[in-house]
């Protein structure tokens, strides 16, 4: 009897730790979560501060985010490119040579092949039918191992 008394006795232990163990992991993620969502929104307050117009791409090309200076700069809301051939949607020269800009040579098509390109003047048409100029820059977003997961101008 004391036998199947003390194996009783070690079972609730034991069922009581990881019972516990699984409220503290619980516990630990919801506190993790609160933490990311304010970095999150953290991270949000400083886009949408940013005086300067800012797209972020996958590392296939495809626009994922886009903020409003952006938009504005071009003239209407700027379309998100499913792909690198879709940035011809975006109407662009070399401001240096006058050539056009080919969706492969657009800033994000650089930041995706691991190029960085520093304050690069351009001449754009806005989709409004103006006319502009900007300067661009670009790299790479990358994880801590070196992949690219994307890029942003």
């Amino acid at each position: 009897m004391f036998m199947v008394n003390a194996i009783a006795i070690a079972s609730s232990w034991l069922f009581h730790f990881w019972r516990r163990r699984e409220f503290l992991t619980h516990e630990e993620i919801q506190k993790a979560k609160m933490q990311t969502e304010i970095q999150r929104a953290h991270l949000q307050a400083i886009i949408d501060s940013l005086p300067v117009g800012l797209w972020t791409v996958d590392a296939a090309g495809k626009m994922v985010f886009i903020n409003d200076i952006a938009s504005k700069i071009w003239g209407g809301t700027a379309p998100f490119a499913r792909d690198v051939d879709e940035y011809s949607t975006y109407k662009a020269w070399w401001a240096e040579t006058g050539e056009r800009i080919a969706a492969e040579d657009m800033p994000l098509a650089h930041a995706i092949r691991d190029e960085t390109l520093i304050e690069k003047a351009v001449d754009f048409e806005r989709f409004d039918g103006t006319h502009g100029t900007q300067i661009v820059s670009s790299a790479p977003i990358k994880t801590s191992d070196g992949t690219i997961v994307g890029g942003e101008p």
